[in-house]
């Protein structure tokens, strides 16, 4: 009995030993002329663009040891995802790679939109005669630079003729965009009758969310009347890459007329004698009671026009009335309309 058990334990083992070497060569399968997996060596690449430009890629693929089956150069692929979706296919045009070469491949990515950050995922494959191998992967980033300026505010609204000037205001924006605006610069355009001082203003650089402030004096002079008006300005600024933006801006600005105070006296007091000159004296004031020089005011007598006089630097304006009245009660007035 004992001389028939040692054959049937012997088969077993054979059996065992055969399964087990099966085993193996499914689950650890090797090129099948190398054993050192091709891969993607240096990248050379933008890590930023300007918004809608495309990336130049540069790939240096090293084979250190994979030959084809028929001793042929192998063929190899990549394939490229953008931001998770297929940028690149190039397994209907592989290309060949000596074993223990390196070689390299340009792509360039669709123009890349910003403010944001976009991840190229890199496949390389080996293309074991139908069969696609993949043998590395790598990913990159590229940020997509987009500026532009935000929250542009203006702190005056309004401004009176013939008030205190020159009148100091600011204007104030902030930096919107993913990078650092260089050499930025604000330069202001006014309309007919304003004046805004200084012109242009250096800022310098405005890093990712940050404000600047400026502040400019204005001041108004003739022919400028009551009304709307706009103040232009422009915001101009570099990336980092030295190309050159601007930004435009209005500012509206409400032209107010001054509150005045037109004072009329009679030199002689309220009674003349008949056929007397009578002297008219009008006085007109602004703000605060400063006189107005340089005003028109026009006199009456009884609703009829006997003149217009020009206000001198005291603010006073003189009229001589020398035509004959009628005894009686005659009104006078002085009329100031506005500037």
């Amino acid at each position: 009995m004992k001389e028939r058990a040692v054959p049937r334990v012997t088969l077993i083992s054979i059996m065992f030993l055969a399964l087990l070497s099966l085993a193996l060569g499914i689950n650890a399968p090797r090129p099948a002329h190398g054993v050192d997996a091709a891969r993607i060596g240096d990248v050379d690449y933008p890590s930023k663009v300007y918004d809608g430009e495309a990336a130049k890629l540069t790939f240096r693929i090293e084979n250190p040891s994979i030959t084809a089956s028929d001793d042929a150069p192998p063929r190899f692929f990549l394939r490229l995802y953008l931001d998770g979706n297929l940028m690149e296919d190039e397994l209907p045009k592989s290309w060949e790679c000596p074993r223990g070469e390196s070689c390299e491949r340009v792509i360039a990515t669709p123009p890349l939109r910003g403010p944001g950050d976009h991840v190229i995922r890199v496949e390389l494959y080996w293309l074991n005669q139908s069969i696609a191998v993949l043998q590395d992967v790598k990913t990159i980033e590229i940020k997509a630079v987009k500026l532009q300026i935000v929250d542009f505010s203006q702190s005056i609204s309004e401004v009176t003729l013939g008030g205190p000037q020159p009148l100091k205001f600011q204007v104030e924006f902030s930096n919107g965009g993913n990078d650092v605006m260089y050499d930025v610069a604000l330069t202001v355009t006014e309309p007919p009758g304003v004046k805004v001082n200084p012109r242009t203003t250096s800022i310098g650089d405005l890093p990712i969310g940050e404000s600047a402030e400026i502040t400019l004096e204005l001041s108004t002079e003739p022919p400028l009347s009551q009304g709307q008006v706009e103040i232009s300005y422009e915001v101009s600024y570099k990336d980092f890459k030295g190309g050159l933006h601007a930004e435009g801006f209005k500012g509206g600005l409400s032209i107010l007329r001054a509150p005045s105070n037109l004072q009329l006296t009679l030199d002689g007091g309220g009674e003349i004698a008949y056929s007397s000159e009578v002297t008219l004296r009008a006085h007109l004031m602004g703000l605060g009671g400063a006189a107005l020089p340089g005003e028109p005011v026009e006199f009456y007598v009884d609703n009829r026009s006997v003149g217009i006089v020009i206000t001198d630097d005291r603010g006073e304006a003189l009229m001589k009335v020398n035509s004959l009245l009628e005894a009686g009660i005659h009104e006078v007035k002085a009329l100031y309309r506005g500037s």
